[in-house]
């Protein structure tokens, strides 16, 4: 069960890009078990004001190519 995962998680990364319930109710889980939650989104898309409630990061790329190097560098700087 998801849940059951995200318990076990040190960080959930989250594509915000577009909405998604499903998304959304996972989050919510991570949020509850004050797991830490990365939001990651698209340049130009609009995200959900309710991110802000709770994450306090976030990552904006252009490509694909992009994201993985920032991913990268914020979680090299957590290591």
């Amino acid at each position: 069960m998801t849940k059951d995962i995200i318990k076990e998680c040190v960080a959930v990364i989250a594509e915000c890009s577009l909405p998604s319930t499903g998304q959304g109710i996972e989050i919510g889980w991570a949020d509850a078990f004050n797991i830490p939650i990365i939001c990651i989104h698209e340049k130009g898309s609009k995200i959900s004001n309710a991110l802000h409630y709770v994450s306090d990061t976030f990552i904006e790329y252009n490509n694909e190519v992009e994201m993985i190097e920032k991913l990268q560098k914020y979680l090299g700087k957590l290591a």
